[in-house]
């Protein structure tokens, strides 16, 4: 049997013992915070998500959701605007500055008031970002409608003054909890409602019926029938009452628009001012309270039939066009009608425009 020499022993012992004193030098060694380091040259944004997705929920339910965010650049990053594709959704940022390694938040929220079926409501967050300036954040999913307005309101088109009109309306609560009726209120004299009946299977359905009066003034009618409710979420149902009541004269149409146009084009539209009954018809006088449009007035049958041309003109300043074009009649009961006028002139190529987004 061999043995090994006393030198042989002595060297052994020391590696081992070297080898245990490095083992607790490396394990007693303190380690410092680890260093960020950026991946990015100049400010840059990072999301850790672009998209949220809510499932299904109630209608006029408000939605909250985070969206976190970290400047992965060099250099500071600044939050300068957070915007909705509708009112119905809003985005507020932790901060507006957020320094190389930070992180910040845009907290969403979203109404579904209004809202039913499946949606995608859509943020844009601007910032100094130089190779995404603008960060698209989604919210979708699917809201559920707890009330159903069968038609959705009582719309009674174009009608003769003095010609009363009725129509029903039946509104059905998709709800187990039981609804109940605690009162009827209209937003105006001319409009009147009352319940027909109310059916408790299988969903509770209310049928109202609702008058517009003969004595209704002529005009645009937008009006509304609140029905008031024992719901703590929907105490009062909303029923639009919408239409346009005309008298003898009447006046096509009530609003235009010339769209998007080119700066130095020249687009025409065409008025019809009739009268029916008695041709003492006489059109006095047209204002507008544009000075870029140009109005020419025709008498197309005389006492019965005006026409009028409106064209745009074509040095016209770049911008928004809204305005009212006034006619004025002989007649006692509608001695002035008005148009409603809308539209939008693009600068010429080459050209700055003053037009705000």
């Amino acid at each position: 049997m061999q043995r090994f020499r006393p030198q042989t022993s002595r060297l052994v012992a020391l590696v081992v013992f070297g080898v245990v004193l490095l083992t607790f030098a490396v394990a007693g060694t303190p380690q410092g915070p680890s260093v960020w380091k950026p991946s990015a040259r100049g400010p840059r944004i990072k999301f850790d998500h672009e998209a949220y997705d809510f499932r299904t929920r109630e209608e006029k339910e408000k939605i909250t959701h985070v969206f976190k965010f970290k400047n992965v650049g060099n250099a500071p990053l600044k939050i300068t605007r957070v915007r909705g594709t509708c009112r119905c959704i809003t985005g507020v940022t932790t901060a507006e500055t957020i320094e190389p390694g930070r992180e910040g938040e845009i907290k969403a929220t979203m109404d579904t008031t209004g809202i039913f079926g499946r949606t995608e409501k859509i943020l844009y967050v601007h910032s100094s970002d130089p190779v995404n300036p603008i960060k698209k954040l989604t919210v979708r999913g699917v809201v559920e409608v707890l009330v159903v307005l069968n038609p959705r309101q009582v719309h009674i088109g174009r009608r003769l003054k003095g010609t009363p009109i009725t129509q029903k309306v039946e509104i059905v609560w998709k709800r187990k909890e039981p609804l109940a009726v605690s009162g009827v209120t209209c937003s105006s004299k001319h409009i009147t409602a009352k319940i027909l009946r109310v059916e408790k299977t299988p969903f509770h359905r209310v049928s109202l019926e609702v008058t517009v009066g003969a004595n209704a003034p002529i005009g645009t009618l937008n009006g509304k029938v609140n029905v008031r409710t024992t719901s703590k979420k929907w105490p009062v149902i909303v029923v639009p009452v919408t239409g346009v009541i005309e008298g003898e004269i009447k006046v096509t149409p009530l609003a235009f628009s010339f769209l998007q146009v080119q700066q130095g084009m020249s687009p025409s539209r065409r008025i019809r001012v009739t009268k029916a009954r008695e041709p003492n018809l006489r059109v006095e006088k047209v204002v507008s309270t544009l000075d870029s449009l140009e109005i020419e007035l025709k008498e197309i049958v005389k006492g019965q039939n005006y026409e009028l041309h409106v064209r745009l003109k074509p040095d016209s300043p770049a911008g928004r066009i809204s305005g009212k074009i006034h006619i004025y009649t002989n007649s006692l009961e509608q001695p002035k009608l008005t148009v409603a006028v809308y539209g939008l002139v693009r600068p010429k190529r080459g050209s700055r425009s003053t037009t705000p987004p």
